[in-house]
């Protein structure tokens, strides 16, 4: 699964909330941010719990970036991404 890292807000709770649950249920999970610190700080949280989370910084608005990203993702999860969730 590929998520993008959104600021630990009310309004974006659920997309944790979403990270979490599937993460409990064993999901591997890729997430992506242009904000390393926040990125860091949501990776540490995860790792605490015992979630099997990995990370990319990544600004999607560059296609540069944006095909390192789906190299790395590719990396991860040998080339099979089942679920890909977007914030905007």
């Amino acid at each position: 699964m590929l998520h993008t890292s959104p600021p630990k807000t009310p309004k974006f709770l659920h997309l944790h909330a979403v990270v979490e649950e599937l993460a409990g249920f064993g999901a591997k999970i890729q997430l992506c941010s242009r904000n390393e610190v926040e990125l860091n700080k949501c990776l540490e949280e995860w790792r605490i719990k015992g979630f099997n989370v990995t990370s990319s910084v990544c600004d999607v608005t560059s296609t540069e970036q944006r095909l390192k990203l789906m190299h790395d993702v590719s990396s991860v999860f040998d080339g099979k991404l089942n679920i890909l969730i977007f914030n905007n």
